[in-house]
């Protein structure tokens, strides 16, 4: 059914996707053969999805797998939906931790961003 979990989990994946996309933009800046750009994004995808709580579940990685993984916004792209998923009141105190994670995906992405323009601008002036 289509509840307020859905908006957020909608909301969390379409801040994902800004990510995603600035990830993307990011290695098409560094790699210039169009066959190297889909091994380095498939090793990136799935190097950041096995080590953030993608495919085993968060409560099966180790502590200092979890510390290395929350330095990718994967890792709060996971943590963002496990906790929208154990929402059922939806004030403010509650959906802070969802909205932090939300957040810091998008200085995620907005850091990929910035280096991919420093390293598109390097390029043209060489």
């Amino acid at each position: 059914s289509f509840n307020l979990n859905t908006v957020y989990f909608i909301i969390n994946s379409f801040v994902f996707a800004i990510c995603g996309a600035s990830i993307s933009f990011l290695i098409g800046n560094l790699v210039r053969s169009s066959n190297a750009i889909s091994a380095v994004s498939n090793v990136v995808t799935l190097g950041l999805c096995f080590i953030s709580g993608v495919f085993v579940p968060v409560e099966l990685l180790g502590s200092s797998v979890l510390k290395i993984a929350s330095f990718t916004p994967t890792y709060w792209f996971v943590n963002a939906n496990n906790r929208i998923a154990e929402l059922t009141q939806f004030n403010f105190s509650n959906i802070e931790a969802v909205l932090s994670s939300m957040l810091i995906q998008l200085g995620f992405a907005l850091a990929f961003f910035a280096v991919a323009l420093v390293i598109s601008k390097k390029r043209r002036f060489q």
